[in-house]
């Protein structure tokens, strides 16, 4: 193929991948709301947030590939994996490593999920927000549609919405006591299996919110200490 054709790969390449990753976050952040439980049963939400996550990947390594393969840019290997290498727009270029090496590391642990400390998976997966935002700057930075105004238009819109969504998601998470709202229904839900007084209050206890939580942060309920089950 043609210097120009890998070019267009590269060009377009880079576009998906960013259009994917910040799809994956997206239907992490929205997987524990009403609109898609009742449409989605939880296991293809989840592998619906796991086929995002490893598309983006492909289509990641794909934009390497073709960017190294188009020698009139004069992009070598080390150019490509070792920051600030770059002959031209060095820092854009490490932002687009760093996202790439970062994503590497949330597919892999997600991937070896059950035999990592939990805490250490969900830390790991959170840094699926740096991956978005690093490919923005990246984009903007190095990318030759980083002027056209529907890559502008799109880059803003999803940005606006992961923050909004993110922030809501804090919100919810931490009522105005200032408690998270999922550990107080583990509290209750445990005083209830203990027959305590709590139960008898009367108030409703969201069993759902407790164990489900959202798809994004590993099923469990944002800033939400685990629930231990007694041992006897």
């Amino acid at each position: 193929m043609t210097a120009e054709t890998w070019w267009y790969l590269a060009r377009s390449s880079g576009i998906v991948a960013m259009v994917l990753s910040g799809l994956s976050v997206l239907w992490g952040l929205s997987a524990s709301g009403r609109f898609l439980k009742q449409r989605f049963t939880k296991a293809s939400l989840v592998d619906t947030h796991k086929v995002l996550g490893a598309a983006a990947l492909v289509f990641t390594c794909g934009h390497i590939a073709s960017i190294i393969m188009n020698a009139h840019q004069g992009f070598t290997v080390a150019d490509a994996f070792i920051p600030f290498r770059s002959p031209f727009s060095a820092n854009a270029i490490a932002w687009g490593i760093c996202a790439f090496y970062l994503l590497i590391a949330v597919e892999v642990s997600s991937l070896y999920m059950k035999h990592i400390p939990r805490r250490l998976w969900k830390g790991i997966h959170l840094s699926s927000y740096v991956v978005f935002f690093a490919g923005i700057m990246h984009g903007a930075g190095a990318g030759t549609d980083a002027g056209e105004p529907a890559y502008v238009a799109g880059a803003v819109l999803f940005t606006a919405v992961i923050s909004v969504m993110t922030v809501l998601r804090i919100l919810k998470s931490v009522p105005s006591s200032g408690v998270p709202q999922s550990h107080t229904n583990a509290v209750r839900l445990h005083a209830h299996t203990q027959g305590s007084p709590v139960a008898a209050t009367g108030q409703h206890v969201d069993v759902e919110s407790v164990f489900a939580g959202n798809a994004a942060f590993g099923g469990e309920p944002l800033f939400a200490p685990p629930v231990t089950p007694d041992r006897p």
